[in-house]
């Protein structure tokens, strides 16, 4: 996969589902997306970029880091099944 393709892919996943810019990076000045979702008691954010044709991924529930802190996938739409599976598996609602 190219970056023009990746970057194409990435832009319709991230319109598609819901995410809104959050902040960009300090050297190559890349977006970082992000999404919040919220039970009574609970919180989790995601926030992604695209780094050349790698989606990479952080996770916060609760204000708190995920252990791994980072993970990169191969293209957007791994990134964005693994997503949604993390949210579900946290019993939020996608």
């Amino acid at each position: 996969m190219t970056s023009e393709q990746a970057q194409k892919e990435f832009n319709e996943m991230i319109t598609k589902n819901g995410f809104t810019e959050a902040a960009r990076t300090n050297d190559t000045n890349n977006i970082i997306y992000h999404r919040i979702w919220k039970n009574d008691d609970e919180t989790l954010e995601v926030r992604i970029m695209l780094s050349h044709t790698y989606a990479l991924v952080t996770v916060r529930h609760n204000s708190n880091d995920d252990p791994k802190f980072i993970r990169d996938y191969s293209s957007p739409k791994r990134a964005m099944s693994a997503i949604r599976t993390m949210v579900r598996n946290r019993g939020f609602i996608w």
